[in-house]
């Protein structure tokens, strides 16, 4: 893929479709359990930075998507709203579908450890900069403290949530001590 030909544009919703050669890598994600509650978030259009961007190819008056269509699967949008896309020229059916499933895959070896994923959830809304109001917007899960809403996102009970925090300690501290 020549990577001087990309080019990003700005495409309307009801334009974007899955290219039948990604379609099985886009079904087959579409049936993963998720680790993590799925929440559906609407993007504001004023939203300065999408934090993925589609890759399409045109197709007379569409554009399908071969790969970065995680927020299309979480999203709910305004069809009228325009999406910013990263427009590929026109490339072979194998590395479609290749680029597809390499997507899925990349996204699924990137998760986060089970046993511990509570408890990883929760530091990092503690650690980020987002008020207690805006991660209940992000996540669209309402709770008094932080913890409540990684318990909430993840599914996880107070008694697993704590065993995870220790775990997670345990394993930090061993790792230090693996680094002296």
């Amino acid at each position: 893929m020549d990577n001087n030909r990309r080019q990003m544009i700005d495409v309307p919703l009801t334009r974007l479709i899955i290219h039948p050669r990604a379609q099985p890598a886009y079904e087959f994600e579409l049936d993963l359990q998720h680790q993590c509650m799925q929440q559906t978030q609407d993007y504001p259009s004023d939203q300065a930075l999408q934090l993925e961007y589609p890759q399409v190819m045109p197709d007379n008056s569409s554009y399908q998507v071969i790969a970065g269509w995680s927020q299309l699967l979480t999203a709910r949008y305004d069809m009228n709203k325009l999406l910013t896309v990263i427009c590929v020229p026109d490339i072979e059916s194998p590395v479609v579908s290749n680029t597809a499933w390499r997507y899925v895959l990349s996204r699924m070896l990137n998760q986060v450890h089970h046993p511990t994923y509570c408890a990883q959830l929760r530091r990092a809304l503690e650690k980020s900069n987002l008020s207690h109001s805006d991660i209940e917007e992000l996540t669209g899960v309402s709770a008094k403290t932080i913890g409540a809403i990684a318990r909430k996102l993840s599914r996880t009970s107070l008694s697993t949530s704590k065993r995870q925090l220790q775990k997670l300690q345990s394993e930090r501290i061993e790792k230090m001590g693996e680094q002296l």
